[in-house]
């Protein structure tokens, strides 16, 4: 059977379904993307302890539920919404 070939009775998970979708952690990166900080920034707050944080190796990953979490707090002490802070 060709490999993308569908099998017969067989729904692909969606891609809501998936774990892979959302992952545990973020990179610094996307961290500061959702922030709307520069990388630096990001970086410097991981120096300073200001930003839990693991490491895999040489990568630094943030856990996304802290982000989430941070982003709303910072955006309800603003007063604003999630859609209106960048969201």
């Amino acid at each position: 059977m060709p490999q993308n070939e569908a099998i017969p009775g067989h729904q692909p998970a969606k891609m809501e379904d998936s774990v892979e979708t959302q992952s545990l952690f973020i990179s610094v990166t996307e961290t500061a993307r959702l922030y709307g900080v520069s990388p630096n920034h990001v970086w410097r707050e991981l120096e300073r302890g200001g930003i839990p944080h693991t490491k895999m190796g040489r990568r630094v990953l943030i856990p996304r539920q802290w982000v989430e979490d941070s982003a709303e707090a910072v955006a309800a002490s603003a007063g604003r919404p999630m859609a209106a802070a960048g969201r």
